[in-house]
């Protein structure tokens, strides 16, 4: 295959896609211009395989402006086919050049060449053309004659209405050119056959008139507008034309004779030998005519005759005029009636349609009224379902204060060092009376000492059910990650006993009141936020208690999205401090909304568990913020993003890395694929089941 064509090529289009703008060409024959006069002529034939298997070459992103090219003759360039992509446009191995356009390159081609009809595309005497052919209005052909040997034109294809159907016409003043065609140049011309083997023709230049034979297509009832044509070469001569010029047809004769074309001079003489008989004739009727009108007689007869005529006439014109006059009325009328009728009925229907809306109306005032009286009723129990709240609130208040004080008086009688824990692992609230662990002893740096002699008796002393294994869990979780999900608030509050004064801590319980951000926002919550970010050199634990009162994906919204990256301050612009942790603690009933798992999964949790609970004595000492916060900067490595954990997938990896680095300071000896366990469990798995609703029962 050849890498590129120099020169044009001389191709029929055989299909463009009007929608997409894209078609193929088929390549006939090499071609050029002839130096003498610059007219186009066949170069060469195009070899076999020249163009690629398919034979044709590939025309993409046709101009609008020639997409009427279809079944046409064109010129054009062709270059390779780089990009073979679509096997159904684009198989071709050649597609049309780039040629400057409009000021552009486009991929464009040029018209050239008059399609020769076959003899069998012209159907009846009438010359209609086959519709088959594809041929448009107004192009111009030739035709071929007698088994190919002779050829005629030019021809201009014409719409004719009745029937709708193409014909040919002359072109040029009722005639046509007749030539043989094997006299004709080879090189202005090319005969090919196309896919279904039917032989074609193109003629690349119009041979010259001289070289063919006239054929006039004139009729007889033509030739008077041909003889107006001729007069109006020369105007003069038609003014001062009268019937005592001797010699006018001769004159005529003249007219003709100026004609410089040898083919028009012998057709208008061939047409005036026609028309002289007729001349001829006409001056001798013209004087019989003459003669005849002079007559006394003939005028009184044409006199009587114009009379008649003109009385017929008018009787004709008057009568017409009375019975368009009288349909018109009959018209009117009937209009008026028509008229009369569709504005009764658009009244009824205005009417019916009036009825439907002012049921509509009524009915909307009875629902109204119904509405606004099941107000009053739901308004009144609101009411009184907030007055009992009120009630209940304060019955509440009062049980509490003589429950406190019993407890108090139980402790001052002696039973307090028994009674004690029991009452507090029952409300699960620290108590006010128990001493609060203070910094006077030494600090601690180690963390498993911190473990085994603060935060273990601790949570034992708050009678938590967790084995030395879920203290190490809770301490890993909080210092990995942001916000860690546990069975009871004690959890919380032990642990910043165990720190020491350099931990603070708040229990806030959800209301089932919070709908939105805002509401959980304001007052506890964001006086707690604000505080651990001015006093940051100490620990803040957030507590919410009865976090799933409410629909946590509502309030909590922002701050999930913090933790989960997508990011990075609170609707107040506040950021997340890094001595704050939050902690959620499920109600310890079934009167509490399903939490969903995508919610969870930016938690992390620490499971309650069966087992020997630590009940050593709390060793006096306090943890440093500045050393707590060193335990807590394990490398977040990066680790393999978890299946269903939706957006907190990330975050979750970020943290499961977190706490393996966590465990495994904290016990070094240990397998690390079993601290990946762990850490995969408190991240992706404890959260879920701590938030169950079964793990209430």
């Amino acid at each position: 295959m050849s890498n590129c064509h120099i020169g044009y090529v001389l191709g029929y289009v055989d299909f463009i896609h009007e929608a997409a703008l894209w078609g193929r060409i088929r390549p006939l024959v090499m071609v050029k211009k002839r130096a003498a006069d610059g007219e186009w002529k066949v170069d060469r034939s195009c070899e076999p395989g020249e163009f690629g298997a398919t034979r044709l070459v590939f025309w993409p992103v046709i101009p609008r402006e020639q997409a009427h090219l279809v079944h046409r003759y064109v010129r054009f360039k062709v270059e390779p086919n780089e990009k073979p992509r679509d096997p159904e446009r684009e198989r071709d191995e050649f597609v049309v050049a780039e040629e400057r356009w409009n000021g552009s390159m486009r991929r464009v081609v040029s018209p050239l060449g008059l399609t020769i009809l076959p003899e069998n595309s012209i159907i009846d005497s009438e010359r209609a053309v086959d519709p088959r052919s594809g041929l448009r209005s107004q192009s111009t052909v030739y035709r071929r004659k007698m088994n190919g040997t002779l050829i005629d034109g030019p021809w201009r294809v014409v719409d004719i209405s009745d029937p709708a159907r193409l014909c040919l016409q002359p072109r040029e003043d009722d005639h046509v050119v007749e030539y043989t065609l094997g006299r004709l140049n080879q090189e202005t011309y090319h005969v090919w056959d196309d896919e279904y083997g039917v032989n074609q023709a193109v003629l690349l230049t119009e041979p010259a008139k001289t070289d063919g034979r006239v054929i006039d297509h004139l009729t007889e009832s033509g030739l008077a507008d041909w003889l107006i044509r001729v007069f109006k070469r020369d105007k003069p001569f038609l003014t001062s034309l009268d019937r005592a010029s001797p010699g006018w047809r001769g004159r005529i004769g003249e007219l003709l004779e100026t004609a410089t074309d040898p083919v028009l001079r012998k057709l208008n003489e061939q047409r005036f030998a026609r028309l002289d008989s007729a001349l001829k004739a006409l001056a001798v009727d013209e004087s019989r005519s003459d003669d005849l009108v002079e007559m006394p007689r003939f005028k009184e007869i044409l006199d009587a005759a114009i009379n008649r005529k003109i009385a017929s006439e008018r009787g004709q014109i008057e009568a017409a005029a009375q019975e368009q006059a009288c349909d018109a009325l009959g018209r009117l009328g009937q209009e008026r009636e028509l008229a009369v009728a569709q504005a009764e009925r658009e009244k009824q229907a205005i009417l019916r349609e009036l009825d439907k809306i002012r049921a509509a109306v009524a009915d909307a005032e009875r629902l109204r009224d119904n509405a606004q009286a099941e107000a009053q009723r739901d308004e009144s129990s609101i009411r009184a379902a907030a007055n009992h709240l009120v009630e209940a609130r304060e019955r509440i208040i009062r049980d509490f204060s003589a429950f406190h004080g019993l407890i108090e008086s139980m402790w001052t009688s002696g039973g307090g060092s028994s009674a004690r824990p029991l009452v507090a692992k029952t409300l699960n609230v620290p108590s006010s009376t128990r001493p609060t662990v203070v910094p006077e002893g030494p600090a601690i740096d180690d963390p498993n000492v911190f473990l085994a002699d603060r935060l273990g008796p601790t949570m034992g002393w708050w009678g938590a059910e967790a084995t030395r294994l879920q203290v190490k869990r809770l301490h890993a979780a909080l210092v990995s990650c942001r916000w860690v999900a546990t069975p009871c608030p004690s959890w919380g509050v032990a642990y910043a006993e165990a720190i020491g004064a350099c931990a603070r801590h708040r229990i806030v319980a959800a209301e089932p009141t919070w709908l939105s951000f805002s509401d959980a926002w304001g007052g506890e919550v964001e006086d707690f936020w604000r505080e651990a970010v001015e006093r940051h050199d100490e620990l803040h634990l957030l507590i919410f208690a009865d976090a799933d009162r409410a629909l946590v994906q509502c309030w909590a919204r922002p701050l999930l999205d913090i933790v989960s990256g997508l990011r990075s301050t609170l609707p107040s612009g506040l950021a997340w401090p890094e001595n704050l942790r939050l902690i959620a603690c499920p109600s310890a009933d079934e009167a509490a909304l399903p939490v969903p798992d995508w919610v969870v999964a930016h938690w992390a949790g620490v499971r309650a568990a069966q087992g020997t609970r630590p009940d050593e004595a709390i060793t006096p000492g306090h943890v440093p913020f500045a050393v707590w916060s060193r335990w807590g900067m394990a490398q977040r490595g990066s680790s393999r993003l978890s299946p269903g954990l939706g957006v907190a997938a990330r975050s979750a990896a970020l943290d499961r890395s977190a706490l393996t680095e966590t465990f495994r300071r904290l016990e070094p000896d240990d397998d690390p694929e079993q601290a990946k366990q762990i850490a995969r469990e408190i991240r992706e798995v404890n959260a879920r089941m701590i938030f169950a609703r079964g793990a209430r029962a």
